[in-house]
């Protein structure tokens, strides 16, 4: 029975078939596969379809979301080169792969000494917000990230919860909730000169839409319309504006699609705040990075004008800092998501760096590309970089290291965010803090008992 069935079967398989037919199937599966290709962009059902492969792939390997790929080997939490000249405190935002949660940490660098540690109560600050499970549902305790915390002369942190966007929540020194303002916030979080927040966030439902969306499909018609909100250390709105708003109103509306349409055609990653009044820029100002496009704008709130902007020569890139009254720096990713461009490059073209643009001469210089390269930094997302007197601090995020150098290129110390079995896990955007500078807080944070 067996054999006659392989018998019949290997005839059916080998079985002659006229041309026309085979031609009516080839044509028949390109169409289906070009309007397969259509719908991906337009439905759900079929986008998870697609994605199928990519589902069975996280599925088989079992990986965790913030874990990541280990480009480092057999290294230490900490390694110490050479002691700063500076004493430092590391704000240390990480992913525990112990603990799978994420946690925040106050560090001596010099020491290594854990100072505090904060464990906000991350379950409540997600069953509290009534934000669209459908669109910023992919937050749970182990996927939270702890992004970008603000540690105030109280001991108190404010932190959202990363990714796509989520409530932002102040926490006392001993971790519990004093506010949660319920919008979809991330990427970073600064202080301005009169000591309120500025953070980046998406306004849902928009205020600004082009009625595009390749990834939710025309249903529900989702476009990221990022903002910039102010907000008191009290938990109190001041402030709130759409990016897109800003550029239209200020005749710049071509920039938002600069070639091709896209749901998040801006990406807004960070705000910096100007703290003092000088010749460029005046206390109040606000420069703006837009990855999406490439681009770093300086607005001016109390006006709602566009005061300066330029587009490249970073691509890609995430954290403005002012350097002084004429001089900002830059932390370039360098396009490195799209790294088949970049293959035949010489090897500094795969590095990151810190470009330092100067408003007086109008002139750019890559003052650190030598250490990016010595030191293999590269990030093709996030990522920050802080140039504090003579040492250079810089996260490569997704790669889940920390790492500081001088401006000899010496390199100071290193910190891996490795689990017990030595996988690494994502950073959440850490800080770097002078000694002198942290007084209040630290004494304010060891004065509290917490039970």
């Amino acid at each position: 029975m067996l054999r006659e069935f392989i018998f019949n079967f290997r005839i059916f398989l080998f079985k002659k078939i006229s041309l026309w037919i085979l031609i009516l199937i080839i044509l028949f599966s390109t169409i289906v596969t070009v309007w397969f290709g259509y719908l991906v962009t337009k439905s759900n059902t079929a986008l998870n379809i697609a994605l199928i492969p990519k589902t069975l792939k996280v599925l088989i390997e079992n990986k965790n979301p913030v874990e990541v790929h280990n480009k480092f080997k057999n290294k230490n939490k900490f390694e110490i080169y050479n002691i700063p000249k500076n004493e430092y405190y590391l704000l240390l935002s990480r992913y525990d792969g112990d603990k799978k949660k994420s946690v925040v940490e106050l560090i001596d660098i010099n020491s290594q000494k854990l100072v505090h540690s904060w464990n906000p109560n991350i379950k409540k600050i997600i069953e509290t917000s009534k934000l669209s499970k459908e669109r910023f549902g992919r937050h749970n305790v182990e996927r939270y990230r702890i992004k970008h915390p603000f540690l105030t002369k109280n001991g108190d942190l404010v932190f959202h919860g990363g990714w796509t966007g989520s409530a932002l929540a102040k926490v006392d020194v001993c971790s519990n909730i004093s506010w949660i303002i319920d919008y979809p916030f991330h990427h970073s979080i600064e202080m301005d000169h009169k000591n309120n927040l500025w953070v980046p966030m998406s306004f849902h439902p928009q205020k600004v839409t082009a009625g595009l969306d390749e990834r939710d499909g025309t249903k529900r018609n989702f476009f990221m319309d990022d903002g910039i909100m102010n907000i008191s250390l009290d938990g109190k709105i001041l402030f709130s504006k759409s990016v897109m708003q800003i550029l239209i109103e200020n005749n710049l509306k071509h920039l938002i699609f600069p070639g091709e349409e896209s749901y998040d055609p801006i990406h807004l990653n960070d705000i910096q705040p100007v703290l003092d009044n000088g010749p460029y820029y005046k206390k109040g100002d606000l420069f703006l990075s837009f990855k999406s496009n490439s681009i770093i704008l300086l607005y001016r709130p109390e006006t709602n004008k566009v005061i300066w902007l330029k587009k490249n020569p970073w691509v890609y890139q995430h954290d403005v800092d002012i350097l002084s009254d004429k001089k900002i720096s830059i932390f370039n990713n360098k396009n490195l998501f799209r790294p088949l461009r970049i293959i035949s490059k010489p090897d500094h073209e795969r590095y990151s760096n810190l470009m330092i643009y100067d408003f007086e001469k109008n002139k750019i210089t890559e003052t650190y590309d030598v250490a990016f390269e010595k030191f293999k930094i590269s990030t093709f997302s996030e990522g920050l970089a802080e140039i504090i007197d003579e040492d250079i601090f810089v996260s490569e995020t997704i790669h889940g290291r920390l790492i500081m150098f001088n401006n000899k290129n010496e390199l100071l110390w290193e910190y891996y965010n490795t689990d017990k079995n030595g996988k690494m896990y994502y950073l959440n955007w850490s800080r770097v803090f002078k000694k002198n500078n942290l007084k209040e807080a630290i004494e304010n944070i060891t004065k509290r008992k917490c039970d």
